[in-house]
């Protein structure tokens, strides 16, 4: 995956949460490379080296499974169908993706457009992040205290250092519903809530969790159980 430097004022600012700490048990590993790649951001758009061209090339010609526009709350990729020269489940074209990312740039009047490629179980995904962006800050998880904290994060698939996504807020919104009817609790629901924080670059995302009562076995019926065993089945 193609990384970028996140704003590093915004991702100290998460750090002093006393929550990063559990965080930080379970993600360390992952994090280790991206605290060596983290440089601040630049103002304007940033001209693209070489070595950008020879990354997308070497995914040329194959299957495009999806494409998002992310870095802001509020957008989503429906917005930009209409930019889009490369499309899902076409061979991927380095061409078709520079001017994708040039005429989402121009059509959105955003100052700079970035591309990341991610391979996907069916394909390769390609993410377009409008910048200046925010990124994914805390999560938070209102009404479902019940359950560890650092349990609900790798039930939400907690996005690291990635720019903020729609889709991926809904992705993460069904994974902890999928969850928690796991535990029993098939009438929960959960209500997504972001809020930014003001030049931090950094959206934090509430999953407002209504979780009900949960669910318990009721009587047991066996039938065709020979010689009336039944009820002895029961406690079997």
């Amino acid at each position: 995956m193609h990384l970028r430097g996140m704003h590093l004022r915004g991702f100290f600012r998460f750090c002093c949460d006393a929550r990063f700490l559990i965080c930080l048990l379970f993600f360390l590993p992952a994090w280790q490379p991206i605290f060596a790649q983290a440089q601040p951001e630049t103002s304007g758009a940033a001209p693209k080296t070489p070595a950008d061209t020879e990354f997308l090339a070497s995914y040329e010609g194959q299957n495009v499974s999806s494409i998002e526009v992310a870095g802001r709350p509020g957008l989503t990729s429906a917005q930009f169908s209409q930019f889009f020269v490369q499309q899902v489940g076409q061979p991927f074209s380095k061409d078709n993706v520079e001017k994708t990312a040039a005429a989402l740039k121009t059509g959105g009047h955003f100052d700079q457009v970035e591309t990341e490629v991610e391979p996907e179980s069916n394909g390769i995904g390609i993410l377009f992040i409008v910048k200046p962006a925010d990124y994914f800050g805390l999560f938070e998880f209102p009404g479902a205290q019940r359950f560890p904290y650092s349990q609900l994060l790798q039930a939400a698939n907690y996005p690291i250092q990635e720019a903020f996504s729609q889709e991926e807020v809904e992705k993460d919104t069904q994974a902890l519903i999928d969850f928690y009817r796991q535990e029993g609790q098939f009438r929960a629901a959960v209500e997504p809530q972001v809020d930014t924080e003001s030049g931090h670059a950094i959206a934090n995302v509430l999953f407002r969790t209504t979780l009900g009562l949960p669910a318990k076995f009721g009587s047991t019926v066996i039938e065709g159980a020979p010689d009336g065993s039944g009820p002895n089945l029961q406690y079997n």
